[in-house]
């Protein structure tokens, strides 16, 4: 793939690293073994171990190493709050040579999705906004139907995996450590209070009652009820 190389940083380059792989649209390894997770994107998943891959995932690959190559094979990374994730891989903002923030353009171009994973949450109302904007485009990955939202009156309480949710709040239930929401009677929202106070902090979430909205997510299920749990409010939109 050639000589990719790296500029580490916080505010300014701090050293050159050469990139030996690019694993997908959103992970590259260092010739140090290091592997470097690209903060707020999630692109489409390469097929492994016999698996087939999603739509769009070779294309992701590419633009990325497209990119990389247009700007001369040199990057900063961009650091937020939390530095590595649970395996152990950094996690960072990729900005090209350019200026050009690379996991925003694959956003803008439909060929990754918003990943909203707090601490690290400098860049997601933006990034929403640029996703937003795909959406509305269907720009490639936006024009599969496992991409467009589905109706929480038409869940059918076996759906795991991450989703986009509309539907009318139809009970707000407030504890000591959580708000509940329920869509439609269907669906079971948890926002700690915690995540409430630091990040919604514009969201009554106790307001939301009879309130069309959308939500994003993983679906799960705990105590034979279908949840999501809202982190962010850039994975909430009041419709």
């Amino acid at each position: 793939m050639g000589a990719f190389f790296l500029s580490l940083c916080l505010s300014s380059p701090l050293f050159a690293e050469q990139i030996i792989a690019i694993f997908d649209g959103d992970t590259i390894k260092l010739a140090d073994q290091r592997i470097i997770r690209i903060i707020g994107i999630d692109a489409p998943e390469l097929g492994r171990r016999g698996k087939p891959g999603q739509p769009y995932a070779q294309i992701s690959k590419k633009r990325l190493a497209e990119l990389i190559r247009q700007s001369d094979f040199e990057v900063e990374l961009f650091f937020d709050t939390q530095h590595k994730d649970q395996y152990q891989r950094e996690l960072a903002y990729v900005q090209l040579a350019d200026g050009r923030d690379a996991g925003e353009i694959l956003l803008r171009e439909g060929l990754a999705a918003l990943l909203v994973i707090p601490p690290n949450v400098t860049r997601a109302n933006q990034y929403a906004e640029v996703e937003n904007k795909a959406r509305q485009r269907r720009r490639n990955i936006w024009k599969k139907a496992d991409r467009q939202p589905v109706l929480a009156g038409k869940l059918t309480g076996k759906e795991t995996g991450y989703h986009i949710i509309r539907g009318t709040v139809s009970a707000v239930k407030t504890t000591r450590y959580n708000y509940w929401l329920t869509l439609d009677g269907k669906l079971t929202i948890k926002l700690t209070r915690k995540d409430a106070q630091r990040y919604f902090k514009t969201i009554n979430p106790e307001k939301l009652q009879r309130k069309k909205i959308e939500v994003r997510g993983r679906l799960y299920h705990h105590k034979k009820q279908q949840r999501l749990r809202l982190r962010h409010p850039a994975y909430l939109e009041i419709m």
